[in-house]
């Protein structure tokens, strides 16, 4: 694939560009430095002209994503909230600064399998865990090229996060879920409701921090700014 095919707009639906589909490295870092490509992981990059969707970043992580399994935890955050949860998925390199490279999905992609289906195959970069799921807690994307990835709602995310990760940056994450349709307080009930809970205290802590948040600014003045962005659709 030639630079300057990536320069023009692409067809629609607009394809997701692949490291592996160039030349060499160098290109593609040329790209993406030039702003032609913004990468959503290390090795998957979309067109500047195509909008940043739930379902576009979905796309990305088809290869990892594709069948019955379920994109959980840190990485359903991302694709409800890249800006805040791309830290949860992985560190960004020391220096980085390019708003878009803290954005990246990095390091291996969190999915989950219900308790009634067979494991599936090991797939390599991926993170699998069995679990349960309530009505609800799952939801279908649909890929530009109409391939379906299961990820958890926001509030399932929310649940998945609280209590797991570090509690300032799970707080910040699920604040910005709650901006994109969690429902917080369905999460806390169903934390009380649970005879056991997997750190009921470190989870019942985020989720209460975080709902003050939200509530607080949810009341500010118009225009006022939030510290979070809205979710990307």
């Amino acid at each position: 694939m030639s630079y300057q095919t990536l320069l023009a707009r692409p067809p629609l639906p607009a394809p997701l560009y692949r490291r592996a589909e160039l030349a060499d490295a160098v290109t593609w870092d040329d790209l993406v430095r030039a702003g032609h490509l913004v990468p959503l992981t290390e090795d998957v990059a979309r067109h500047r002209t195509v909008a940043p969707t739930a379902a576009l970043r979905a796309a990305a992580l088809l290869p990892w994503a594709a069948g019955d399994v379920v994109v959980v935890d840190a990485s359903a955050a991302w694709l409800h909230v890249p800006g805040p949860a791309a830290v949860l998925t992985g560190a960004a390199p020391s220096g980085t600064v390019v708003p878009h490279r803290l954005e990246l999905h990095r390091g291996p992609v969190r999915l989950a399998y219900a308790r009634e289906r067979t494991r599936p195959p090991r797939r390599a970069g991926a993170l699998v865990r069995r679990t349960g799921f309530a009505p609800g807690d799952v939801v279908a994307l649909t890929t530009p090229a109409g391939d379906r990835v299961l990820v958890t709602s926001t509030t399932r995310t929310v649940l998945d996060l609280a209590g797991r990760h570090e509690h300032e940056r799970a707080v910040e994450v699920i604040v910005a879920l709650a901006e994109a349709g969690a429902d917080l307080a369905e999460a806390a009930a169903r934390v009380r409701r649970a005879p056991q809970w997997r750190s009921r205290e470190a989870t019942e802590r985020a989720l209460g921090e975080a709902s003050a948040r939200h509530a607080e600014g949810s009341v500010r003045p118009a225009g006022a700014g939030r510290g979070l962005p809205r979710a990307s659709r």
